[in-house]
């Protein structure tokens, strides 16, 4: 090869690693903890006494447009929970793997008015990565997202009306690190940080909805 060749091809190449870099599949680990969402009225140990056992892992899994959020059993890693997103139908799926009624909504994303804002915070240590924070305010709750420069994803891969995950992810454009959401008189928030980030090749058969949902 001309050695005149090779920065060209160099440029190519990293052209090419930054366009797949843009895209996301895989899974996302995170630890599920609740918090008090005013400390001055009910405190943490509070929370924890009404919560009890509430804190676990969850998976978030991402394929395309698809996405599946598994609650596990931290004793015994079992699935407790899903929720999960299907494009096809434009439905969301909740469900338990043991029980025979699932409950299915339509997605509203396309139809419900959130504004988001931005606020850089260098103080914030995730996955050993500075994050800052995009909050998303739906009026009568909100959603604050914490994500970072390094895990950054094209959000045109992602359709507009997108819902939950794929709509932080699209607002972000980055995968959240830390989600917290909050609001609606809860006395509590929910709160999901990431532990590990897995980017690789999910079977569609993960996306595969139970019998009786279809």
């Amino acid at each position: 090869m001309n050695r005149k060749q090779i920065p060209s091809l160099l440029v190519f190449l990293s052209f090419v690693t930054h366009c797949f870099s843009q895209s996301f599949e895989g899974k996302i680990v995170y630890r599920l903890s609740i918090e008090s969402s005013d400390p001055k009225k009910i405190s943490q140990e509070q929370i924890e006494m009404m919560f009890k056992d509430a804190d676990t892992l969850c998976v978030l899994y991402i394929k395309g447009d698809h996405y599946k959020f598994v609650t596990l059993d931290l004793a015994t890693s079992n699935v407790k929970a899903v929720n999960q997103y299907d494009p096809v139908s434009n439905k969301i799926y909740d469900y338990r793997p043991s029980d025979q009624q699932h409950l299915v909504r339509e997605t509203e994303n396309s139809t419900i008015k959130y504004k988001t804002r931005k606020v850089k915070i260098d103080n914030i240590s995730i996955l050993g990565q500075k994050c800052h924070s995009v909050t998303i305010d739906y009026g009568s709750h909100s959603t604050k997202i914490y994500v970072s420069d390094k895990f950054k994803v094209n959000r045109e891969t992602i359709r507009n009306n997108a819902p939950s995950f794929l709509q932080y992810i699209r607002e972000c454009e980055s995968i959240p690190l830390k989600i917290i959401m909050t609001g609606g008189g809860a006395v509590h928030n929910l709160v999901l940080e990431a532990i590990d980030i897995l980017e690789e090749p999910i079977d569609s058969n993960v996306f595969d909805l139970p019998e009786t949902s279809r």
